[in-house]
């Protein structure tokens, strides 16, 4: 399941205490809404907290069905998500969602797209709740004892510095992260499924792989993007990357525009935290495929003995 993090501080200035949260239980669902928007059927489940959902926006791009939510929830206690039910009763989990949560006793504003879901094929959106279970760890030293002894180490320090570059052709799936390829696996009916899904969105996520070669495009899963001039590549210091990190965007592919010369270049930061340098510099010709080289930030520590 997700887990949360938040620490708390006493007064003494040494020691401290910190909470993990975890989403461990099954979702339920705590309302379903019509296509249209306005038809809502609230869900009497039993334990669920009263919540305020109303669809904001519905429509489609790019044949993908997406919405934007008003939601107001207990959200320390509470996680959150929307799903989408295809005509045939099938669950859709989203290729990409954003919010900002309100202030204390405010709605929030929540979007959603739906992975190659066409709106005409939407039954109806369910909003989904699951309570966090917390555990505290207490006592815990915030600081050394002896602050004279940070940064000692017989070890050299490396700086903070861009890595090698890489080059990668990607037919299927690439984790940046890891730094490696993946295919969807074959189900034993000899199909490419997953949990009644074609080519599933969710295997993808829960693999942790960031992107997915198109014919034509690169498919972008959950990752915050910049557009970078080709000059970038090798002049773009690493404090001005994360500068300029600050003002992102989350298209669903790129190239985004149908006329764009490559190679294009952009600076990104992936789902699980990793930030650099990709430059598309190859499309397979009527196939899916991608070719790109890339870059990783890689933090300052010791050097390994």
């Amino acid at each position: 399941g997700a887990w949360l993090l938040q620490a708390s501080f006493p007064a003494a200035p040494r020691r401290g205490g910190m909470r993990l949260g975890f989403g461990l239980v099954a979702w339920q669902t705590a309302s379903v809404h019509g296509v249209d928007g306005r038809t809502v059927r609230r869900a009497a489940t039993p334990g669920l907290p009263s919540i305020e959902a109303q669809l904001h926006q519905v429509s489609e791009s790019d044949g993908e069905a997406q919405l934007t939510l008003l939601a107001r929830y207990p959200m320390r206690d509470w996680q959150m998500k929307v799903v989408a039910i295809n005509r045939r009763g099938e669950e859709s989990v989203t290729v990409s969602s954003r919010g900002s949560p309100g202030r204390e006793g405010q709605a929030g504003v929540w979007s959603y797209r739906f992975w190659r879901l066409p709106l005409s094929e939407v039954k109806e959106f369910r909003v989904m709740m699951r309570p966090i279970h917390w555990i505290e760890f207490r006592d815990l030293p915030l600081l050394p004892d002896d602050l004279n002894a940070l940064g000692r180490s017989a070890r050299p320090l490396v700086p903070t510095a861009w890595s090698a570059e890489k080059e990668v052709h990607i037919a299927e799936y690439f984790d940046f992260d890891k730094g490696i390829t993946g295919a969807f696996p074959t189900a034993p009916d000899g199909t490419r499924t997953d949990r009644n899904t074609h080519r599933n969105p969710a295997w993808a996520r829960e693999q942790g792989f960031d992107v997915e070669a198109l014919t034509n495009a690169l498919r972008v899963e959950r990752m915050l993007i910049i557009d970078l001039r080709s000059s970038d590549w090798d002049t773009l210091s690493i404090p001005e990357f994360e500068k300029r990190m600050n003002v992102h965007y989350g298209p669903p592919v790129l190239p985004a525009g149908k006329d764009a010369t490559l190679p294009l270049t952009h600076g990104f930061k992936t789902a699980q935290g990793a930030m650099g340098l990709m430059q598309i510099t190859g499309l397979d010709a009527g196939a899916a495929g991608v070719r790109l080289r890339y870059k990783l930030i890689e933090r300052a520590h010791f050097q390994q003995p």
